[in-house]
């Protein structure tokens, strides 16, 4: 995932002339760069999980909260906070073909919650699809987002929402 690799050269994590090496052990040995970075000695897993987060993660989870809160609301005015985050490989077998593998699709899931302030949401469950950077939100996670946003908002506990700009304003200044 070259991109990644960019984006750790951009943040100072890593050199380009380092990512050029972990690139050669990913083609030959294969595996996912972050943790070919991380046993090489270049930069802290830690450190890599948390780029990775705030470079494909935190964006789409805020889209998906946004539109649940139908964009009264901002989530980039509070924090999200991540129980846990997998990236997995999904194989897909042809059961009438004796089983063999007709493709693989790769996700993000995950579990967060979200701080405004001293109070914090439950915990909800959520899926991205990496390609499109969609993110999705359990049923139960959007009914719950949706209600938790709703009492703060008669509480006047939530923040003003950011404005979004329009094309003519972009284009205008």
């Amino acid at each position: 995932m070259a991109f990644f690799g960019e984006h750790l050269v951009q943040a100072g994590l890593i050199t380009q002339e380092q990512l050029a090496k972990a690139l050669r052990v990913q083609q030959h040995e294969g595996g996912r760069l972050g943790p070919i970075i991380s046993n090489l000695g270049y930069a802290a897993a830690e450190k890599l999980d948390r780029l990775w987060i705030e470079t494909y993660v935190e964006p789409a989870l805020q889209s998906a909260i946004d539109r649940n809160c139908e964009n009264r609301f901002s989530i980039s005015n509070s924090q999200i906070v991540y129980e846990e985050v997998h990236q997995r490989t999904m194989i897909f077998s042809d059961m009438l073909n004796s089983g063999s593998v007709c493709g693989t699709e790769l996700t993000i899931t995950g579990t967060a919650i979200v701080k405004i302030g001293e109070r914090d949401s439950l915990p909800f469950r959520f899926t991205i699809e990496p390609d499109s950077g969609f993110a999705l939100l359990e049923e139960s996670a959007e009914v719950m987002i949706r209600r938790w946003f709703d009492l703060l908002d008669r509480q006047g506990v939530l923040p003003a929402p950011t404005p979004r700009k329009s094309a003519q304003d972009i284009t205008a200044a």
